[in-house]
């Protein structure tokens, strides 16, 4: 097998989940459009709640995107290295994958568009460069995260991920006990400068300034990490 299909293989596995995905969002709004019109309820107030719940659905392609991640690796490791896949193609494919958040998310805008254009909502303009850009670097990098997750609790023994996890939390409320009671810091303005700090720019754009940067330094990252436990990881039963 080579890393073409490969990456054909990730590809129909993430289709097909996608695929599921957008049915039942689509069929949500289906129904709220019939119920509408079952109880003669189709005036643009009562189309409001299907607007506002498309908007959610971009949040929901990002938990999306992270599922992927998570289901991209210790099934296809053992499937490839068993076809004679490198454990450095696998690592490209997954790479390659990742082309398929630019799918969903076109998807998304599309279905969000037509539910808009039914219940006639007033915002109806359409979905800027930077904000679409954006939203494809947030759902690439839940999807490094999500694979990064799934590498490393499949490398490590069960003894060792809950240590992990319990050390991780124990950091981050050290973290914010020193932050509020030595530093004498309000939570409320270290989340607000942290949101100035990602939503800022220095260019005018926002998939130019301060998120896309720290997007994309921890996609470099989960996807550097990935690849080093690939490279050691052992094949499970």
């Amino acid at each position: 097998m080579k890393l073409t299909n490969a990456i054909k293989f990730r590809y129909q596995k993430l289709l097909k989940a996608s695929g599921v995905y957008f049915a039942l969002v689509f069929t949500i709004f289906l129904v709220g459009i019939i119920a509408s019109f079952v109880y003669k309820k189709e005036t643009v107030s009562n189309f409001n709640y299907l607007s506002d719940f498309s908007d959610y659905t971009f949040y929901t392609t990002a938990i999306l995107a992270f599922f992927f991640g998570i289901c991209s690796y210790k099934t296809e490791l053992k499937y490839f290295l068993q076809n004679g896949v490198s454990r450095r193609s696998i690592h490209l494919s997954f790479i390659a994958s990742l082309f398929v958040n630019v799918i969903t998310v076109l998807v998304n805008v599309a279905l969000v568009a037509i539910v808009k254009a039914i219940a006639k909502a007033s915002d109806k303009t359409s979905l800027k460069p930077s904000s679409f850009l954006t939203i494809m670097l947030v759902c690439c990098t839940f999807m490094c995260i999500g694979y990064f997750v799934s590498a490393f609790m499949y490398s490590v023994k069960p003894l060792n991920q809950i240590i992990t996890v319990g050390v991780i939390i124990l950091l981050f409320m050290l973290f914010v006990l020193i932050w509020h009671v030595k530093l004498q810091g309000s939570l409320i303005v270290l989340l607000l400068a942290l949101y100035s700090f990602l939503f800022g720019s220095l260019t005018g754009f926002i998939y130019l300034g301060h998120l896309a940067a720290a997007l994309t330094c921890i996609i470099v990252l989960t996807l550097s990490l990935s690849h080093i436990i690939t490279l050691k990881a052992a094949v499970k039963k």
